[in-house]
């Protein structure tokens, strides 16, 4: 059964819709879905919590933009808007972010996400990630390489002092440096309650090796892009300083002495670049073999 449109309702933020969706299998009062919808002017997608009501019937809501609704009334949002809800995949990835308490041969138990800042730094959580999620975050570095929509499985290092809603700093127990990107509570999805090892595991072995492969090539990647950022800021740092050489009256011979040593910093730098670009490639490979002894 497709899901119904009961109410929507302008607002400051967009208009509120609320939706009813029927799912006669559900045992939980609560449960959580992705909701998609296609508008005339383009494809959304929402994070819904539903509450049980009667007879297999949830209820939820979501604000959509006031831009994406032409005309404010409930008929036509049902004529002109398809909608999906699908449910969440149980299983993670195999980045070994969170190596060694999570891979991607475990099973992970999730409970929804509480709200009204109720989590805590050492939650485990399941958020999503996308331009909509940090585009209020002054901070996110990354900002504009976002692409579509990912879903992390990170544990939280700190709550944003100050942040109203909660907004949280995340990190990968496996990775040398925590998320540039702050996450906000309404993006925080599930939250990790138990973790059973291997249980997806077909042939131990193999996965063993292939994991340990993994690891290997992520410390040497990792060890790349932190010399490669110093040699970044050491080159930039150089550049500023020959620049106020030449203005500075400086002989040419101190100038072009100087300028070769920034030529052989920038092809450090090129190798470097290139040398990270194909450990991405051979641990992206080193994935995929993990994930053929995967079920």
């Amino acid at each position: 059964m497709e899901p119904q449109v009961v109410r929507l309702v302008g607002s400051n933020f967009g208009y509120l819709v609320e939706l009813n969706i029927y799912l006669p299998r559900a045992q939980e009062d609560k449960v959580i879905r992705k909701v998609e919808m296609l508008f005339p002017e383009g494809y959304e997608e929402y994070i819904v919590f539903f509450t049980r009501q009667r007879s297999g019937y949830f209820r939820g809501e979501t604000y959509v933009e006031q831009d994406l609704v032409q005309r404010p009334n409930r008929a036509w949002f049902q004529e002109n808007v398809s909608i999906w809800i699908e449910e969440f995949p149980v299983r993670i990835a195999c980045t070994g972010s969170m190596r060694p308490v999570i891979d991607c041969g475990d099973e992970v138990i999730f409970e929804p996400a509480p709200r009204n800042g109720q989590l805590q730094v050492g939650d485990m959580v399941t958020f999503r990630f996308s331009r909509r999620d940090v585009e209020v975050d002054k901070n996110c570095y990354s900002r504009p390489n976002l692409r579509g929509t990912t879903y992390i499985l990170h544990r939280i290092h700190q709550r944003v002092r100050g942040s109203s809603p909660p907004r949280y700093i995340t990190k990968g127990d496996n990775n040398p440096v925590r998320d540039l990107c702050s996450v906000g509570e309404n993006s925080i999805i599930f939250r990790v309650v138990k973790v059973n090892k291997n249980v997806y595991v077909i042939d131990q072995p193999l996965y063993d090796e292939y994991v340990r492969e993994h690891q290997k090539l992520l410390y040497e990647y990792f060890a790349l892009r932190e010399e490669y950022a110093d040699l970044r800021e050491r080159y930039f740092g150089s550049l500023v300083e020959y620049y106020r050489m030449r203005y500075s009256g400086a002989r040419q011979s101190e100038l072009d002495s100087f300028y070769n040593s920034l030529e052989s910093l920038r092809r450090q730098i090129n190798r470097l670049r290139d040398e990270i670009n194909q450990l991405w490639q051979d641990l992206s490979a080193a994935q995929r073999r993990i994930a053929s002894v995967v079920r």
